[in-house]
């Protein structure tokens, strides 16, 4: 692979916004478990690197979708899975698991990401129900 961008495909906001949480929270991922022994924080860490990078990837299948039905479909996945990621990430939180301006971050993206997909969502809906 040449360069770090494998997909050099132009992202739109929310998809660039997607992926920069999912790579923040890879990075915080990779932190947190290189010493860890507890199981149970694994399985909570796993549960928010699975949920918020969900978010993004099912973005990814939204480009491929066959109708605005299965478009909308995906759309309201990704915004489930960050509203689930927002739960994770303030039980990380409020649990010192995650510092203050690492959540800071992950969760200004996380709103704007969120903000994203109901627009989208909703411009989606519009255009079916005409």
């Amino acid at each position: 692979m040449k360069g770090k961008t494998v997909n050099k495909q132009t992202k739109s906001r929310l998809e660039q916004c997607a992926f920069d949480l999912s790579s923040i929270v890879m990075k915080w991922y990779k932190t947190k478990c290189a010493n860890e022994k507890n199981f149970g924080s694994l399985s909570l860490y796993s549960q928010f690197l699975r949920s918020s990078t969900s978010i993004g990837a099912n973005l990814a299948e939204a480009k491929a979708s066959r109708s605005d039905a299965d478009y909308k479909s995906k759309i309201c996945i990704a915004l489930s899975e960050a509203n689930e990621a927002r739960y994770w990430l303030e039980l990380l939180f409020e649990n010192d698991e995650i510092t203050e301006q690492t959540a800071d971050e992950m969760d200004e993206l996380l709103s704007m990401a969120v903000s994203m997909l109901f627009a989208t969502k909703n411009k989606v809906e519009t255009k079916i129900n005409g």
